[in-house]
C-alpha cells in the first residue's frame, strides 16, 4: 500500500544515515544520488540472496523526491534538488492475462459492488488500467458501422493518445448515459477495490 511504501522509504533512509540526525543542509545532490544507489543494494525480503526490483526502488525513490519537492516549496531547502536529480526509469514488466476459464469464474463470483465488478471485468476485457477506466467518459466512446465500438483515450502514465477497439461484451458492461460528459463508470473510486 501507499502507507507501507512511505514507511519503508523512511526506514531505508534511516538505515542509510545509520539512524543519525540529518540536517537539511546535508541533503545535497551527492547525498540523494548515494541514497538512490543504496536502495539498489537492499535485500529482497522474500529472497535475501537477491535485491529489490528496479521498479520497487523507483517507487521508494519517488517518495523521497516528493519530500524534497515539498521541503523546497516550504523553504526548508534553498535549492530545488528534486529537479536536479534524475528519476529512475521504470522497467518493463511482463503482463499476465486471465484465461477464459478464469474470466468465467470472475463473472460468476458474487460481488456487493456492481460498479466495481463491471469495471474489473471491463479492465480484464480491454486491458485498460484502473486510472484510465476511472476517467473514461462517454464522449470517448465511438461506434463505426461494420467495425463496432472503440474508445479514444489518453493514457495517464504515458500521456499518449490511443484508439482501442472493444468487444460487444465490454460495451455491455458500460452503464448508458445520454450526457457525453458523464463518466462511463460514474462513482468508481480507488479505495473501493475490495471484492466481497
Amino acid at each position: 500500500t501507499t502507507r507501507e511504501t512511505w514507511l519503508l522509504t523512511y526506514k531505508y533512509l534511516k538505515q542509510f544515515i545509520k539512524g543519525e540526525y540529518l540536517a537539511f543542509e546535508d541533503v545535497t545532490e551527492k547525498f540523494c544520488n548515494s541514497f538512490q544507489e543504496y536502495l539498489f543494494t537492499i535485500p529482497n525480503y522474500r529472497d535475501k540472496n537477491t535485491t529489490i526490483s528496479k521498479n520497487t526502488v523507483r517507487n521508494y525513490f519517488s517518495k523521497f523526491k516528493a519530500v524534497l519537492k515539498k521541503a523546497f516549496k516550504e523553504d526548508y531547502l534553498l535549492v530545488d534538488i528534486n529537479n536536479r536529480i534524475n528519476n529512475i526509469q521504470p522497467e518493463e514488466t511482463e503482463r499476465e492475462f486471465l484465461t477464459i476459464e478464469e474470466l468465467n469464474i470472475l463473472i460468476k463470483t458474487p460481488c456487493d459492488n456492481d460498479l466495481l465488478k463491471r469495471a474489473a471485468l471491463f479492465s480484464a476485457l480491454t486491458g485498460l488500467r484502473f486510472s484510465d477506466i476511472q476517467k473514461l467518459k462517454w464522449n470517448d466512446v465511438q461506434y463505426i458501422e461494420n467495425d463496432g465500438y472503440y474508445i479514444r483515450f489518453r493514457q495517464q502514465k504515458t500521456k499518449g493518445s490511443e484508439f482501442l477497439p472493444i468487444s460487444e461484451q465490454a460495451h455491455q458492461l458500460m452503464e448508458k448515459s445520454d450526457n457525453l460528459e458523464n463518466s462511463v463508470f460514474e462513482g468508481l473510486k480507488y479505495n473501493a477495490h475490495r471484492l466481497s
